[in-house]
């Protein structure tokens, strides 16, 4: 319950990106853009989004994820 105001199991779905659903509508397209860029290939990306929080506050995102491709050769 760190930076989104919202408890483990809160964000967590077998089915659905609970943590999507916290980025600011101005924001979405760009955050699904980078989220498809990252499952393409193996590569370190950066991106800068906003999440509104649990109680409404907006926090600004700086994040970088690296991919690596496993033994079957997937992202």
């Amino acid at each position: 319950m760190y930076m989104t105001g919202y408890c483990e199991n809160e964000l967590l779905s077998d089915t659905h990106d609970r943590y999507a659903d916290l980025v600011h509508p101005a924001d979405k397209e760009k955050y699904s853009a980078f989220i498809k860029a990252l499952s393409l290939s193996e590569q370190k990306l950066t991106e800068h989004y906003r999440i509104i929080k649990k109680d409404g506050s907006v926090c600004y995102v700086n994040d970088t994820v690296t991919t690596k491709l496993s033994k079957d050769g997937l992202v």
